[in-house]
């Protein structure tokens, strides 16, 4: 699976890597090398900016508050307006990410932004792989419609997850690693081609 890499000397750099991907709906995951955290921060910051500026919505899962299956689930109801009543399983995050996570207006983007998921995907892979997916299937069922429901109405979502290269780096680099192949039985009876379009970028030290 081919990595690319952000050659940068400002934060721009970074967001101007990313933007192309976002702006064609796509799913993004971003690795930082350690010791990029100011980096990190700027990027989602000026990310944010980007996003309020072209008037869509950014709702913002902190990984850094999402280190388990129950504190993800509490970290959606907190990150999503009026997602409060959100059950504890898949069904109820699709749910929820499929109607309260986007934005009221059809023709503005929805960006779900997912930062510091290495945390999770470090302590409980199994999880993080199951809200992946979610994630990534709504996404791609809101933006491009559901091959089942053609009557669905579709509006733009982008996704975008950050975490560390030095933990994600080697799932990253496995052409069949589930970062890149839908797996839960809903997604693949969906999604014939199991494809979840993520593209990967690295962020290195100079």
């Amino acid at each position: 699976m081919r990595i690319a890499t952000v050659d940068w000397n400002s934060v721009d750099d970074v967001l101007g890597a990313v933007a192309e991907a976002v702006e064609a709906d796509g799913r993004v995951l971003l690795l930082f090398d350690s010791g990029l955290s100011a980096l990190h921060e700027s990027f989602i910051a000026a990310f944010a900016r980007e996003v309020r500026r072209k008037e869509g919505r950014l709702i913002h899962v902190d990984g850094k508050k999402a280190t388990s299956r129950e504190t993800f689930y509490a970290e959606c109801r907190k990150a999503i307006p009026l997602a409060s009543y959100m059950g504890s399983n898949l069904d109820a995050v699709a749910d929820v990410l499929r109607g309260e996570a986007l934005s009221e207006r059809r023709d503005k983007k929805t960006c779900w932004v997912w930062t510091d998921a290495h945390l999770l995907y470090a302590g409980d892979v199994e999880s993080f792989s199951q809200f992946f997916e979610v994630m990534v299937s709504s996404a791609r069922l809101t933006s491009h419609g559901d091959p089942q429901n053609p009557e669905q109405h579709r509006q733009p979502v982008a996704v975008v997850l950050t975490g560390l290269w030095e933990i994600f780096g080697a799932e990253a680099m496995r052409e069949d690693s589930f970062l890149f192949r839908f797996g839960l039985p809903a997604s693949t009876s969906t999604f014939p081609d199991r494809q979840t379009g993520l593209t990967v970028f690295r962020v290195p030290h100079h």
